[in-house]
Order: structure tokens, then sequence, then C-alpha cells
């Protein structure tokens, strides 16, 4: 499964971003092949529906789930309808690496 993760910078110690339409970068994290892939969001300065816009890519790029917070209505309706599972994050306090940590524990047990 390739799960995206919104972050502020490049690195795997990047803050998660806490807004998906308007982060920077998305690290997508392939859990069977244990490789992360940089995919910078083009659209985050879109005028409108910023979110819809890189979902569509993500998609293209084979996501299955997305790791983020403050996810828009119309992004939501989307996800459910394109069967991408979305983690809704209330504490932006983590960094992309412990993310994918935890997604690899859980993975584990």
């Amino acid at each position: 499964m390739k799960i995206a993760i919104s972050g502020q910078d490049t690195t795997l110690n990047s803050p998660v971003a806490c807004h998906f339409g308007r982060c920077c970068y998305f690290h997508i994290y392939d859990d069977e092949t244990g490789k992360t892939e940089l995919f910078e969001n083009c659209d985050k300065e879109k005028s409108d529906c910023a979110g819809e816009a890189i979902l569509h890519c993500l998609i293209n790029k084979g996501v299955n789930r997305i790791v983020s917070a403050n996810f828009g209505d119309r992004v939501q309706k989307e996800m459910v309808a394109k069967d991408i599972q979305m983690t809704l994050l209330t504490d932006c306090s983590k960094n992309v690496g412990d993310i994918i940590r935890i997604i690899k524990h859980k993975r584990n047990k």
C-alpha cells in the first residue's frame, strides 16, 4: 500500500503539515518495499480546489491512504468515492518519520 503523508519540508524530520491541500510536500511511503518517495505539491497555491487537484495527482501515483489534517469537505467526499483511506491527524506535533515508524510498527504486529 502506498501512503502519502503531508509534510512541511523535504526530510523525514519534517513536521507533518496540518493542512492537506496547502502542504508543501507529500512523502509517499510504500509499506511493501519500505521506500519513500518525495512529491512536491505543485497545486498548493491554487486559489480554488487545491486539495482536489493534489488528490488526483496522488491517486495517479497509486496512493491508497493519506495521512494529514484538515481535509476539506469536497476532498473527503472524493476520497470516499475513490476508496482512498484517510487518517485524520488531530496532533500535528509528530514528524513524517514518526508517522512512518508508527505505520511500520502496526504492520509488523
